[in-house]
Formats: structure tokens, C-alpha cells, sequence
């Protein structure tokens, strides 16, 4: 759900929005209001986006957070929101060429994107393997993970990897959500124009 524009006295008719707030322990509220906020209800030190890695996915991920953003910011300004990366790619290699152990281990690399990919297989390629050697294979999703899987990529407290969700400049962190979700119609091809021109950023913190 889009909550962007939504009021606050109006959110919780989502049942969605209704279970996420009895499961964080926080009633939404503004950001004006925040300070009021009783925090020591708070059930979770981390509250984890996870979403797939493709562009549905990030889709996804930007709605989780426009509704902390707009209805439960204290949740960002204490700092307990994160997002999951999950990788998009695995790229998996034999056994090196005299190996001589029992288990002949094989080497497996995540990727979050192209560009990872593409720097795992360089560094396969400079191991002595062909790109033949290699199987290369691509998420379609969380869903399609098996349980270890998902567990060493993006569960396990060890070798999974968070973003947390900050605000250094509330101004213009509304102005972009403004820009991303505002649903009026007189918007939608000047939003078309901005997201042409502006689409690479949303890797500009990398």
C-alpha cells in the first residue's frame, strides 16, 4: 500500500499497516509528534525490509519504507529500520584442479548485481577456471532460495548484509518520497521524465 499520502488517523484501516504496528509494538504517529512516542513498547531492536532483489522488489522496499518514513519515524530516528540485501546472482565453481581432500569443496560467490557478478567471475577467471566452469544462475526471488540459502545470504547474523535507514536532511528525503509517490495524475509524466534522468541514482550511496 502506498501510505504516502495517506492520514494518520486513516492508516490503520490497512490491515497490513495494522498487523505491522501490533507486531513492532508502536502505534503510527508524525514526525512532529514523535518525542511523544513511548519507545520502551518497541518489540524488536532491528526491523528488517526484505525484499527481492529485482526492481519489484525494490518497489516493495521503498513503500516499507515511505510508511516508517511518514507514520512511524521515530522507528528510523532511533535507528531500527534496515533493509535486506539479497543477492541477485550465484556464481558457483568446481573443485580447484588437484584437490586432493574428501570433500572437494566447491566454491560458491553471491552477487547483489551485475556489476558483482561480474567482478566474482573476474576473480574465478584470474583462479585458473574458464567461464565454462562456471554455473551462473539468477534469483527469481526469495521464494525460489532454499532454506540454507536464504539463511547464509540473508538471515544469518554472520554473513548477511543491512542498510540501515537514515534521514540526513528531512526536507529533502520528503521532497524525494513527494517525487516517487505522489499519486496525482497531473505528476505521472513529469515522473516519467524525472525517473529517465534521475534512475541511477538510487545507487549513488553504494
Amino acid at each position: 500500500l502506498n501510505t504516502w499520502e495517506v492520514d494518520a488517523n486513516e492508516v490503520l484501516a490497512s490491515q497490513e499497516v495494522y498487523n505491522i504496528s501490533i507486531a513492532v509494538g508502536i502505534e503510527p504517529h508524525s514526525f512532529e509528534n514523535m518525542k511523544n512516542v513511548d519507545m520502551s513498547k518497541l518489540r524488536y531492536g532491528k526491523v528488517v525490509i526484505m525484499a527481492d532483489a529485482d526492481v519489484d522488489g525494490l518497489h516493495i522496499a521503498t513503500l516499507c519504507q515511505a510508511l516508517f518514513l511518514k507514520h512511524f519515524p521515530a522507528l528510523i530516528h532511533y535507528g531500527h529500520i534496515y533493509i535486506a540485501v539479497p543477492p541477485l546472482y550465484k556464481i558457483q565453481a568446481p573443485p580447484k584442479k588437484g584437490d586432493k581432500s574428501k570433500l572437494k569443496t566447491v566454491q560458491i560467490k553471491y552477487a547483489e548485481d551485475e556489476k558483482e557478478k561480474e567482478k566474482f567471475i573476474d576473480e574465478f577467471l584470474t583462479q585458473g577456471f574458464n567461464i565454462k566452469d562456471l554455473l551462473i544462475s539468477r534469483f527469481k526471488g526469495l521464494g525460489e532460495m532454499s532454506p540454507d540459502q536464504l539463511k547464509e545470504t540473508t538471515m544469518s547474523i554472520k554473513t548477511r548484509k543491512l542498510i540501515q535507514v537514515c534521514i540526513n536532511d528531512e526536507k529533502a528525503t520528503n521532497e524525494m518520497f513527494d517525487n516517487l509517490l505522489i499519486k496525482h495524475k497531473k505528476y505521472s509524466n513529469w515522473r516519467r521524465n524525472w525517473l529517465e534522468e534521475n534512475g541511477d541514482r538510487a545507487h549513488d550511496s553504494n
